[in-house]
């Protein structure tokens, strides 16, 4: 509820349109119970024959004929009360008050129809139209109603609307700040659940709270309003069985809540299921894996059936519940009040009903106020079940949004100085798990101007290196430091706009190749895309693309080559302008002529710039002044080319044959 209520706070920023639509809930409440109450004077006109100033006349008359007859009883009682035994003084006392009790409801009942008089009097003297003028009321007051539902509907568009975009645009953003560690664990598929799934539960909750779970209780509370102003005593006698209804209910919703937890995570899964059968679908095809993609869809998808029906199952409890509800307190009013209509009785079981014995009219206004109640009571049953949905996306949206980034700006960060000259690796130790390290006190010293290659087998830390320096991770001892200042005492937009990263894994997105080009240097025009492109040597192909610098790459760049795009990206990477370049396996998995290219144009673009290389491919390793060897996460050794071929046994086993095929 904590969490359901947070994202109701964030729909009061729009106040105006909130308080417009619980104005039209009230409207469509008030007239709702109004055109059950019209119904007491038509049906009084129907029975009577005669007009409302007509019977008003004679219901005083009435009244005060009632009057006499309950003094000269009560004079009576209290006769026999003087003279009676002491044995039989408590009936008479009770008797008397009784009477004295009817003798106020009729002199109350006088005084009240006498006060409206004068008005009742404006009204039409004929019977007919009276009932023509009620009706007229019922049409008017139906059409406003009509209106208000179609204002309130809208207004509640508007508001969810806005609420979605804005709980969206805080879970996008707050996604895009997220630390890899935490993004990892969570999981695309799981993060597009929270986005779309979540996020619209949320939205339908609030939609229903200050829609359906507002207008109708209040239909319900105008409709006992109405009940309890005939015989307030009767109506508390036909809710007996609220409570007892109630509780089940709320049972009901607690089973519904974890039920729906589960078929959310459920989901979550067969997203997860999805998402990587499509994204690897080449994979899966060249190696027969259909059918074990099938039957790892089908296995998840009958586990979220059945927690789907179970969700449906406890779903559909709730409308038959509130229905029996809703039957049983009308069949209970209904024998109650037959019996004091038929028996002019104001007591019931000894517990006094009412002043004045009611009349079929009143008794039947009483039961079309119950009978209305029935109404938004089932729809209750649905309010209450989205409720419930609402209830649990926001338990499952907002523990993600609250979770903060692992790595943050410091409040007060350093400025680093107008060009990066020095990088330096102090006695960094760093795992992902804090347990299994995966550097062991690193330390390397790089200036501007060197080209640096990184070479080792896998999982030896070479990657994890570069991510320290760009931050997206944090060393549990240590520190990465820029011209002596530690990164983490750096702002992180700061940082980053030094440094340039290219890999096999870099992405493209589905737009154009200028976009592609631009984006990271979104001020860049585009003679300065079409140089940076020229420099990468892909403007040649991109010239005899079917559109230009305006084609579109395709979803991750499936459109182009893996030698195109890696060009894009290093033309993307030459566009920023980095002080720092990290070439991340960039070459790793393209054709030789594009190797040759990328290569050019890296070793023109490096010039004055640290480029630290990341490979195991030993045509990079031309590009490097010195080639840093690692083992097990530790640096083993730190020299030339020449220098480490004659004295590192270790490095001559990298540069073998063997290694080149397992790499």
């Amino acid at each position: 509820m904590k969490n359901f209520l947070r994202a109701v706070k964030l729909a009061f920023r729009n106040r105006g349109t909130l308080f417009g639509a619980v104005a039209c809930s009230m409207l469509i409440a008030v007239v709702w119970g109004g055109n059950i109450g019209v119904l007491y004077p038509i049906l009084e006109v129907a029975e009577s024959g005669k007009s409302i100033p007509q019977w008003a006349d004679d219901q005083i008359e009435q009244a005060h004929e009632n009057a006499a007859l309950k003094r000269r009883e009560l004079e009576a009682v209290e006769a026999g009360l003087a003279a009676a035994a002491a044995d039989q003084a408590g009936a008479l006392r009770s008797q008397k008050q009784l009477v004295e009790a009817r003798l106020v409801a009729e002199q109350q009942t006088a005084e009240r129809l006498t006060q409206l008089r004068p008005y009742l009097r404006r009204l039409p003297g004929d019977p007919f139209q009276m009932i023509v003028l009620l009706i007229g009321v019922v049409m008017v007051s139906t059409i406003i109603k009509g209106v208000a539902i179609v204002v309130q509907a809208n207004l509640m568009a508007r508001l969810v609307g806005r609420l979605s975009i804005d709980l969206q645009r805080q879970f996008f953003s707050h996604t895009l700040k997220m630390d890899p560690e935490t993004y990892h664990k969570e999981g695309t598929s799981s993060l597009m659940t929270h986005m779309m799934a979540d996020i619209g539960a949320v939205s339908a909750g609030v939609n229903t709270l200050f829609g359906g779970s507002l207008r109708e209780p209040l239909k319900m509370i105008v409709c006992l309003a109405g009940a309890a102003m005939i015989s307030w005593r009767l109506l508390l006698f036909s809710l007996l069985l609220t409570p007892i209804a109630a509780y089940v209910i709320h049972r009901l919703a607690l089973s519904l809540r974890r039920a729906m937890n589960r078929a959310l995570d459920t989901g979550v899964e067969l997203g997860r299921v999805v998402f990587e059968a499509f994204h690897g679908l080449p994979m899966v095809q060249s190696y027969t894996m259909e059918a074990e993609e099938n039957r790892k869809f089908h296995d998840i998808s009958r586990v979220s059936y059945l927690k789907s029906l179970r969700t449906a199952f406890y779903g559909s409890l709730s409308k038959p519940l509130t229905e029996m509800l809703g039957i049983g307190v009308v069949c209970f009013a209904l024998c109650s009040g037959a019996y004091l209509v038929l028996n002019q009785e104001t007591h019931l079981m000894g517990v006094r009903m009412s002043d004045r014995p009611l009349g079929w009219p009143s008794l039947l206004v009483f039961y079309g106020f119950l009978v209305s109640l029935s109404d938004p009571a089932r729809r209750l049953a649905d309010v209450y079940s989205t409720l419930q949905q609402g209830l649990t996306g926001a338990d499952r949206l907002y523990p993600i949004l609250d979770q903060p980034a692992r790595i943050q700006s410091p409040d007060a960060p350093a400025p680093l100085p107008g060009k990066v000259s020095r990088v330096a690796f102090k006695n960094v130790t760093f795992g992902y798990d804090p347990a299994e390290p995966v550097l062991h006190d690193v330390n390397l010293s790089m200036t501007s101007g060197d080209a640096i290659a990184v070479v080792g087998s896998n999982g030896c830390g070479k990657s994890t290196m570069a991510s320290l320096l760009s931050r997206f991770y944090d060393p549990q001892q240590g520190a990465v430091e820029v011209d002596g200042i530690d990164v983490r005492g750096v702002a992180l937009e700061d940082l980053r706009k030094r440094i340039a990263v290219v890999s096999q894994q870099s992405t493209l997105f589905d737009t154009t190749i200028r976009a592609n080009i631009r984006y990271g240097s979104l001020g860049a025009t585009d003679e300065q895309v079409a140089d940076a492109a020229r420099r990468a040597h892909a403007d040649a192909f991109i010239r005899q693309a079917e559109d230009g610098y305006d084609t579109g790459v395709g979803q991750a760049g499936s459109r182009l080559s893996g030698g195109q795009r890696q060009r894009v990206i290093l033309a993307r990477a030459i566009l920023r302008d980095p002080e720092v370049l990290i070439l991340d396996e960039a070459t790793n998995q393209i054709d030789p002529e594009s190797e040759y290219l990328i290569h050019e144009s890296i070793r023109s673009f490096i010039k004055g710039r640290l480029a630290i290389m990341i490979t195991h491919r030993l045509s990079t390793l031309e590009l490097a002044d010195r080639i840093v060897v690692m083992d097990a996460g530790r640096i083993v050794d730190f020299a030339t080319y020449n220098e480490l071929h004659e004295r590192c046994d270790l490095f001559r086993r990298l540069c073998t044959s063997s290694f080149r095929k397992s790499a």
